[in-house]
């Protein structure tokens, strides 16, 4: 089973929304994913040793 860590930023709520739906998409599949806000993990600290894989998202502020 793959681990997955999805840290991400979000301002609208689209971002998250996003990335909750990778989450239930990658658990569906038979991985186990756990999504973080970058503040979230920023307060709690990741232990990085637990996860396959890290996903990042962002939002597209003003074009960039």
């Amino acid at each position: 089973m793959t681990n997955v860590l999805i840290l991400y930023m979000s301002r609208g709520g689209h971002t998250a929304r996003i990335a909750r739906r990778l989450c239930e998409s990658i658990d569906a599949a038979g991985g186990h994913a756990v999504m973080m806000d970058l503040v979230e993990a920023g307060h709690e600290g990741v232990d990085w040793n637990r996860y396959d894989v890290v996903v990042l998202g962002a939002p597209v502020l003003y074009g960039k």
